[in-house]
């Protein structure tokens, strides 16, 4: 079945169906403690930004529940990972078909329903971490006043490009692997150095940056990595 009324619904048609289905499971993980819930959860939390229309949504539910049942004739243990696509392609569905029922819309520019999702998803894996415990106490503090120390300035040197927040995770990286170590410290300044990496080629490439910004973020940027390499070298 094609539609172009379905079609045509953006990602900002789709978000509030998504999003209700989205916290009635983020709901039920917060009764169930079951990590795939909360997988799921957050798959399908940031599903609401990513999908431009209603058929991206549909293909990527249906991709998720065939690449869950596939995993399920494998004798390979995916942990939670296979639970959580399998809600996750579920769950995406039953949002397809709350909007057939209630085709509600919202009004956000990108930058806001970013913001939105990502609130809604970390809400659920923050709310988990107080009832459980956190693995990293003042040392982590430290490290996200420094990191956004880092990112104000760059963001007061060169704007609110990517690559900005990509090097405030890359100096949490940086900072926390100085005090404390931790593979957290790893994760966060591999992800910060392919965000920079991202828009630094994007816009040496196709423009977009000036060259003050530019500047800053290849400057500010080989620093972190440099401080970086000598931590991993001195460990």
């Amino acid at each position: 079945m094609y539609s172009a009324a379905l079609s045509s619904a953006s990602y900002q048609g789709m978000m509030v169906s998504v999003l209700a289905v989205a916290i009635a499971l983020g709901a039920y993980f917060l009764l169930s403690h079951r990590a795939d819930i909360l997988g799921a959860t957050v798959l399908v939390t940031l599903t609401a930004f990513i999908a431009k229309d209603y058929y991206h949504i549909v293909y990527a539910a249906g991709a998720l529940l065939g690449v869950a049942l596939l995993m399920q004739l494998t004798d390979f243990d995916e942990g939670t990972f296979r639970g959580a696509i399998f809600y996750a392609g579920l769950s995406l569905f039953a949002a397809t078909i709350l909007y057939y029922i209630a085709p509600e819309t919202v009004k956000l520019n990108m930058d806001m329903s970013f913001i939105l999702v990502l609130v809604i998803a970390a809400f659920f894996v923050l709310v988990e971490g107080l009832r459980t415990g956190f693995d990293y106490d003042s040392e982590a503090l430290f490290a996200v006043i420094g990191a956004l120390v880092v990112v104000f300035l760059v963001f007061h040197v060169a704007g609110g490009h990517h690559a900005t927040w990509g090097i405030g995770l890359m100096a949490f990286g940086v900072l926390l692997k100085a005090i404390s170590g931790g593979f957290i410290s790893v994760t966060s300044f591999a992800a910060g150095f392919m965000i920079w990496l991202d828009d630094v080629t994007g816009h040496a490439l196709h423009g977009g940056a000036g060259e003050q910004s530019m500047t800053t973020f290849l400057v500010v940027g080989g620093i972190l990595i440099l401080a970086y390499i000598y931590l991993q070298w001195r460990d």
